[in-house]
């Protein structure tokens, strides 16, 4: 199971996020069904992750994080203003950005 993990940085990702344990105590995630968090903020927040992790994700593209999101009931969707991933939420500031999301 341990070596599958290692294989699956969105698999990582999501249990992170399921424990609290993602980036520090200014930035909230969650996994809600009625959730939702704008797709541009949620590949940072993956990247940024990954530096923390010391997972390497240089070779991360959004589309593959959102095609291992949809796999798992997380899909991708048109809003009015974004593209938004169902199903996760983000509260905090994210680093470099300044600005609550």
């Amino acid at each position: 199971e341990e070596w599958q993990n290692e294989n699956d940085p969105v698999g990582m990702f999501l249990e992170d996020v399921r424990e609290g344990e993602v980036l520090n105590s200014n930035v909230r995630v969650s996994l809600r069904q009625d959730g939702k968090t704008a797709s541009k903020k949620l590949f940072t927040l993956f990247k940024l992750w990954g530096i923390a992790s010391g997972v390497d994700l240089r070779a991360w593209s959004d589309r593959k994080l959102f095609k291992g999101l949809a796999a798992r009931g997380h899909d991708k969707y048109r809003g009015n203003d974004a593209y938004y991933i169902r199903g996760g939420e983000i509260a905090g500031v994210l680093p470099g950005e300044g600005h609550s999301i």
